[in-house]
């Protein structure tokens, strides 16, 4: 046991005292702890919140959509007028039937040309159908997947028949 003046204290409890490097080390770590506190907090303080028009979300971030075009020339949706209509998926008269009334013509309207292209890197079909003139054919690209309730029309035009 250690001797306090009159108390003893068992060895295990008696506090070393601080040698030169320790209580320098101490000082040390105590400055550079204020230190840091004196120069970070103002300067996070001194960061204003950003404006409200400022902030980006998902929802603010907008892509630009390249405007929709036939990828045929009137040359070739004139040839398509010589070839077998290739239908695709409208080649079911009763979805067919559907697309085109909800395209604003009759059930029972001659398809005069049709091919699937990919319009945006989208898949479409291309229709030729009769135009309200003579001579004037309706080309008219829709989504495959085209119905009475949503044609899915992407792009429509007017070419003159040879």
């Amino acid at each position: 046991m250690a001797e306090t003046g009159d108390v003893q204290r068992p060895a295990h409890s008696v506090t070393p005292r601080l040698g030169g490097m320790r209580l320098a080390g101490a000082v040390a770590g105590v400055a550079a702890v204020a230190v840091a506190a004196g120069v970070g907090l103002p300067a996070l303080a001194d960061q204003a919140a950003p404006a409200a028009h400022t902030i980006v979300t998902a929802r603010s971030l907008t892509v630009t959509i390249p405007a929709a075009a036939i990828p045929l020339s009137d040359t070739e949706l004139k040839a398509l007028l010589d070839d077998p209509a290739d239908l695709g998926p409208l080649h079911n008269r009763a979805r067919r039937a559907s697309c085109l009334a909800g395209l604003g013509y009759p059930a029972g309207t001659a398809v005069l040309g049709a091919r699937t292209v990919a319009i945006n890197r989208r898949p479409a079909l291309v229709l030729l159908l009769p135009g309200d003139v003579p001579g004037a054919v309706n080309v008219l690209a829709v989504d495959p997947r085209c119905n009475a309730a949503d044609t899915g029309l992407v792009v429509a035009t007017t070419i003159t028949r040879p």
